[in-house]
């Protein structure tokens, strides 16, 4: 197991490709801002798997549509994604496997109201949300990974504090969630 927190867009990038080539694979990631500046946060295990390809800096739009046709074609899937702000512009940190399951669907830079709908939808479709990731702009932003293939019951809840999280967790350990 290793983590980094804090790093910038180079030393995410040379430690993802340092740790990779020691038998390292990028299980979770997070980007952030701090004083307008991207950062990085990214937990690694060191374990066999499928391909894996990171990218982040993403713009909405060319650069997200643009990789992620490459990466589907390849037989890549979108594993985990992270929004956050830089000036005016959402970005993405987003990492890919390679691993043939389910095809995955996922959706982002969503305000609450259009992610709350997605959750429904996406439910309805009979797609398991396996990854969300959410960040500040003029309010919360969402962006979410579904796998499209049924899966076990999703519980979703947004705006907790501390006490509620505390409270949604020991109500949906006893209801058999986990």
């Amino acid at each position: 197991l290793s983590a980094g927190a804090g790093l910038t867009s180079e030393q995410y990038q040379d430690t993802f490709e340092s740790l990779g080539n020691r038998g390292f694979r990028l299980v979770d990631l997070s980007a952030y801002t701090v004083h307008g500046e991207d950062r990085y946060a990214a937990l690694f295990e060191q374990r066999d798997g499928p391909a894996q390809v990171a990218r982040h800096r993403l713009r909405e739009g060319q650069d997200w549509n643009t990789l992620n046709v490459e990466m589907v074609t390849h037989g890549f899937r979108l594993r985990r994604i992270s929004g956050y702000r830089i000036g005016q512009d959402d970005r993405f940190a987003v990492l890919y496997e390679q691993d043939g399951g389910p095809p995955s669907v996922e959706r982002i830079a969503m305000p609450h109201s259009e992610f709350k709908a997605e959750v429904v939808a996406m439910a309805a479709f009979g797609a398991r949300l396996v990854h969300i990731s959410s960040y500040r702009f003029e309010g919360e932003r969402y962006t979410a990974v579904w796998d499209a293939v049924p899966g076990p019951p999703v519980e979703v809840r947004t705006h907790l504090d501390r006490r509620e999280l505390d409270l949604a967790h020991a109500e949906l350990a006893a209801a058999g969630f986990r």
